[in-house]
This record gives C-alpha cells, sequence and structure tokens, in this order.
C-alpha cells in the first residue's frame, strides 16, 4: 500500500548506482508494517591476464579493453589480444556488459629480445603494393611512417600509419621506413606507385 525507502522515495521501486545498506518499510496489510534491508556489492571483475607466447588475452570475455603498459594507455591496444612488443609491466582495464570497470594485477614482461622484434616485423602488412591511390598498414602494435625516394630522400612523413595517400606521388618506387613508437627502424619495404 504505502513505501518509504531509506532515502525517503515512497515508489515501488528504488535504483541503485552505490555499493551499501538500503532499506524500505511498506505497508502490507493496512495494519502490519514491514521493513527489509539489502546489501548491495558492488560487482567485482577480476579479470586476470593469461599469455599464449608473445600474445596477451584475458581468462574471461568482457566488453571493452584497455591494456597498459607500464601504467600507461597503450594507444589503440583496445583488442581482447595484445601483443607484447617490449619488456614492462602489463595490464588491461575491462568493462563488463554492466558497465563495470576493473583493472587487472600487473603481469611483467622481462624476455623480449631480438627476435620478438622479428615477430612483430612480420605481423606488419602493406597492401595493396602495387598501388595507385592508397596503401594500408595493418599492424599489432602503434608504428611510425616515413616515405623516401629510392636515394633516401625523404618525401612525407604520413600522421596516419594505417592509411598513406600516395596520389599525390609520382608513379615509381619508394621505401617505407617503419619504426616502433621510440622511433626505433623496425622494418623497411619497397612500395611501388603505378601509372593512372
Amino acid at each position: 500500500a504505502g513505501y518509504l525507502w531509506n532515502d525517503g522515495s515512497t515508489s515501488e521501486i528504488l535504483n541503485v548506482k552505490e555499493p551499501g545498506i538500503y532499506w524500505v518499510s511498506y505497508n502490507e496489510n493496512m495494519c502490519q508494517y514491514r521493513i527489509d534491508t539489502f546489501v548491495v556489492e558492488r560487482e567485482h571483475l577480476d579479470p586476470v591476464i593469461n599469455v599464449n607466447a608473445r600474445e596477451l588475452g584475458t581468462t574471461t570475455s568482457y566488453s571493452t579493453y584497455q591494456w597498459l603498459l607500464n601504467g600507461n594507455e597503450i594507444p589503440g591496444a583496445t583488442d581482447s589480444i595484445h601483443t607484447v612488443t617490449e619488456n614492462g609491466d602489463y595490464q588491461v582495464i575491462v568493462t563488463n556488459g554492466n558497465g563495470c570497470i576493473d583493472t587487472s594485477d600487473v603481469y611483467k614482461v622481462t624476455d623480449v629480445g631480438i627476435g620478438d622484434i622479428r615477430y612483430l616485423t612480420d605481423q606488419i602488412y602493406i597492401y595493396p603494393n602495387p598501388a595507385n591511390d592508397f596503401i594500408y598498414i595493418s599492424a599489432p602494435t602503434p608504428i611510425g611512417i616515413t616515405i623516401t625516394d629510392v636515394l633516401g630522400k625523404e618525401i612525407r612523413i604520413p600522421k596516419d600509419a594505417s592509411e598513406i595517400d600516395i596520389r599525390a606521388l609520382m608513379p615509381g618506387i619508394y621505401i617505407l621506413h617503419i619504426t616502433d613508437k621510440d622511433g626505433v627502424l623496425i622494418k623497411v619495404e619497397k612500395i611501388i606507385k603505378l601509372q593512372k
């Protein structure tokens, strides 16, 4: 017949957004009043990082992911799997379907070496090549690009390394210099601009 919640509201439903103890008083049959108490706890996601060679993942699936290296967000690292390219402390921030957010414990990587750079370069794909208008680059981590002519003269440094507009280039052979986020050269690739 009538409701009174601990926050003073009188509706039949109380929307709870924070953990805590909540109570409601209500009139059961016009003669007796009842009080019920509810304990609301925060949902714990407890993301755990698992490892498969150089790929980090989680033991449970989530709605969103943001990978961290040494406490800083890794730009573009929002997939369920992250390929390790350097030593450091890795974590992942996850969100579930209810909008709850949690951060994993640190997973320390200390054994990345030269062989791992080769592993990274094998995962960088440049296509189409040859091309007329655009060249696309798929890479598991953020990269930088410099385009030079065959003599090493710098032609362009595109801001977007995933889609490179080559329409303004003259037909011919060019060299792509691909660097990691710290500017270290990790791959050199020849590209061909076709004549239209």
